[in-house]
């Protein structure tokens, strides 16, 4: 109950700001237009609200902690709607720890998570959630309130010269992130020499859930309030452009550490604090199961931050085990989204469990190729079908059609469609730590993704 108390906030406030993308409603950084057929009035958004009477008995507790812990500093508009990720409260729990970890105890502050969540919303051209965080930013009195020149540098796709030297690594740092993919060895070594190991991560984690929360909003449109002013330029775009990041096997970059694969060393289980040993014991412990023996030796870079990988762990674990969708149409989500977001290391891992038939994870050649090669989908399954195409808009288009949301509605139901989309939405915000720490492949492994692979949107 602790855990989930304040959660909430963080984690409700990640929903209403990272609202839209870059299309047609007020998910978008557009002009605001008619509500769709398809949003429900009460929620605004694609699905209806919530009810715990339709619950069974342990998700309604779920339901019901989360709610009461949510009372805490929202508005009175933000505390009466709940999520639309609370129609599965299995993956809302542990999200709503994770969340509960970045507000209260990563050291960031509520002035500069604003900023971090306002650059990966302008990035992310993200109407809802940029508006939503732009009034807090706005307001003197609030513990959000950033200067003018600062929300200006990063709507305006601004020079940060001049700002404070954290205000400049993290707009800088996100800039790169989302919009470039591909963060320099500079900027890197800029961020971690003002935050540390342990709070690179908190950063990075903390901007990689709101791009999470942003995929869920756009997934099911989510609707600005009632008279709400958009606050984002109308067809605002990334500051950066993308740059292909499903990279051929090259020299190993200088400031990767050789035991880890990346830019920081592995984690230390005896340089922690006694309560987050025991949080990184249970970690490790749980993922001995379905993995590969170079995988199970190797902590996760999260695992600077026990207290946030808990939470993100109890949501990885619930999707994997709990949520239905199975071994098989798991993987063919993550290819997806690996795809659409050229993650080599991503895509080259899931890969290697697709093509193994005696792997519960194996999916078909022909599955596995029109993924990649952004063949058509005409002719495979129908949940295969709607899968890869609702991550092609996702991701690619930054916006789902109605028709296509439909579609998955109608296969999956709707506890089955944020399932879905939640699993979606964590593998592309582990796709971006993968970028951040620049991950590589491990010895000897050949990169499976074609090299200079774009969005198979274009």
């Amino acid at each position: 109950m602790e855990n989930i108390r304040s959660a909430c906030s963080l984690l409700f406030c990640a929903i209403l700001t990272a609202g839209g993308l870059a299309g047609v409603h007020a998910q978008t950084a557009a002009k605001a237009s008619a509500v769709p057929a398809d949003i429900y009035p009460e929620s605004g958004n694609r699905l209806p609200l919530p009810k715990p009477e339709g619950m069974n008995d342990a998700d309604r507790k779920i339901f019901e902690e989360i709610m009461a812990a949510q009372k805490g500093g929202l508005s009175d508009r933000e505390k009466e709607r709940p999520l639309a990720r609370m129609h599965s409260p299995g993956v809302s729990r542990g999200l709503a720890e994770a969340h509960h970890y970045l507000k209260y105890e990563t050291g960031l502050g509520d002035r500069l998570t604003t900023i971090a969540v306002l650059t990966a919303s302008r990035e992310l051209t993200n109407q809802f959630e940029w508006t939503q965080w732009e009034e807090h930013a706005r307001n003197p009195k609030d513990s959000r309130y950033v200067e003018p020149k600062v929300i200006d540098a990063i709507k305006n796709c601004g020079s940060v010269a001049g700002l404070d030297a954290k205000d400049a690594a993290t707009i800088a740092f996100g800039r790169e992130l989302f919009g470039a993919r591909n963060v320099t060895s500079e900027t890197f070594a800029k961020v971690r020499t003002l935050f540390g190991n342990r709070g690179t991560v908190d950063l990075e984690e903390l901007m990689g859930l709101y791009a999470a929360t942003s995929n869920e909003l756009v997934m099911y449109d989510q609707q600005l309030h009632a008279g709400q002013p958009l606050m984002l330029p109308a067809n605002a775009k990334s500051c950066m452009s993308p740059v292909p990041v499903a990279k051929a096997a090259v020299a190993v970059p200088a400031d990767i550490d050789p035991e880890s694969g990346n830019r920081l060393p592995l984690p230390k289980r005896e340089a922690m604090t006694e309560a987050d040993r025991k949080v990184f014991d249970e970690i490790m412990a749980r993922q001995q199961t379905g993995l590969s023996a170079r995988e199970k030796e190797r902590p996760q870079v999260r695992m600077h931050s026990p207290g946030l990988s808990k939470g993100l762990n109890e949501a990885h674990h619930y999707l994997k085990y709990d949520s239905g969708l199975g071994d098989r149409l798991m993987t063919i989500a993550v290819l997806t989204t690996a795809r659409e977001l050229t993650n080599q290391f991503e895509w080259t891992q899931w890969e290697e469990h697709a093509d193994t038939p005696k792997d519960s994870r194996y999916v078909e050649p022909k599955v596995v190729e029109a993924i990649r090669a952004c063949g058509p989908v005409a002719g495979l399954d129908e949940k295969d079908a709607a899968v890869i195409t609702m991550g092609r808009e996702l991701f690619g288009a930054r916006k789902v059609s109605s028709e296509t949301f439909a579609k998955v509605l109608q296969l999956f139901g709707q506890r089955g469609t944020v399932d879905l989309e939640e699993l979606m939405g964590l593998y592309a915000a582990t796709a971006y730590e993968l970028v951040a720490f620049d991950q590589q492949l491990h010895a000897g492994q050949k990169p499976l993704l074609p090299l200079n692979a774009g969005s198979c949107v274009k």
